[in-house]
């Protein structure tokens, strides 16, 4: 994994874990791809597939990881995506990984 991707990351469960407020650079009415890109400007294509091959990689789907579509539709109309128990496990256990090595 980038060092990109992992200080994206550790930032993004930081914000999570101090109660998400809705500042930028995150925002609680999307997923973690936008989140990426909102962080970073434009990471470009190439930082988003790393993140896309992230959840596949994890046999995750690469558009709708945690849930599908429906699942992320609700969440975003409520302004709840930050609060999905599978993204924030999942966003977790990728910063684990990278703190070990």
């Amino acid at each position: 994994m980038s060092d990109h991707l992992k200080a994206f990351l550790s930032e993004y469960l930081e914000w999570v874990d101090c109660g998400a407020l809705n500042e930028e650079p995150f925002d609680r009415y999307v997923g973690l791809c936008t989140n990426f890109v909102f962080w970073d400007g434009y990471p470009g294509v190439e930082a988003l597939k790393e993140l896309k091959k992230a959840f596949a990689d994890d046999g995750l789907d690469k558009a709708y990881p945690f849930g599908g579509c429906h699942m992320y539709d609700n969440e975003q109309d409520g302004g709840v995506l930050h609060l999905n128990i599978a993204r924030i496990a999942w966003v977790r256990s990728k910063v684990a990984q990278f703190e070990v090595v």
